[in-house]
């Protein structure tokens, strides 16, 4: 269901930017953590810091650490591009088994979308939303304990989903009123206003540390921080 309604928003999304165009139509997108982006080299800096000095001990023995750099595929074709230099960008992967395949598909489609709207003029706010106790979230029982876990990594957090809601409004906001942006690459468009909790810089592998999170969310769950409470 979730990549035929897609579909079908997607559908609409092109017949109406053709039919009214950029200085009557605006676009909004939400886009899912569990996704692969470009990210900022402040946000890679941040993971060997917090890896360094942030990190406890049980995170470094059981945690597999995230791997943004280029990939060999990446770095061949950057190196084309750009006249033999060494590829400099960095690539967050963070699709989640748990979240399936069709998942994936669906957010890929809108987000591929967005870039084309970007691409043509458009404004389109799109970004990347919190790890957020949303009503659908929540139903899942898993899911639920594991938000309640997450602030045991640093600099991770989960947010109520009011609070989310509020920040993802101003985001909104600012993105209707302010000049469209131009990054240097059109795949940057996610991370100009990401609200990440924390995700983009942390410097493991949540998946890798997914049961001791649910252990935690559920026998000591801890709603924010250490120093937020």
């Amino acid at each position: 269901a979730n990549v035929r309604l897609t579909a079908a928003a997607d559908f609409i999304a092109e017949a109406a930017a053709k039919k009214l165009g950029k200085e009557k139509l605006s676009f909004a997108y939400l886009v899912s953590g569990s996704t692969s982006h470009l990210i900022a080299e402040e946000a890679a800096r941040a993971q060997e810091d917090i890896f360094a000095s942030g990190s406890n001990f049980w995170s470094k023995a059981v945690g597999q650490r995230v791997n943004c750099a280029a990939s060999p595929q990446g770095t061949r074709l950057w190196a084309a591009h750009k006249s033999g230099e060494p590829a400099t960008y960095h690539f967050f992967r963070g699709l989640a088994n748990l979240q399936g395949p069709n998942y994936a598909v669906a957010q890929y489609m809108r987000q591929w979308r967005a870039v084309l709207l970007h691409m043509e003029g458009f404004a389109v706010s799109t970004p990347l939303t919190p790890n957020c106790r949303t009503e659908s979230v929540v139903h899942n029982a898993t899911m639920r304990v594991l938000l309640e876990g997450m602030s045991y990594w640093k600099p991770m957090e989960s947010f109520d989903a009011d609070t989310a809601r509020m920040v993802m409004l101003a985001i909104l906001i600012t993105d209707l009123v302010e000049p469209v942006a131009k990054p240097p690459s059109p795949m940057q468009i996610f991370g100009l206003k990401a609200f990440h909790s924390g995700l983009w810089r942390c410097p493991f592998q949540l998946a890798s540390l997914g049961v001791t999170t649910w252990i935690l969310g559920k026998v000591s769950p801890r709603p924010k921080p250490v120093g937020f409470e």
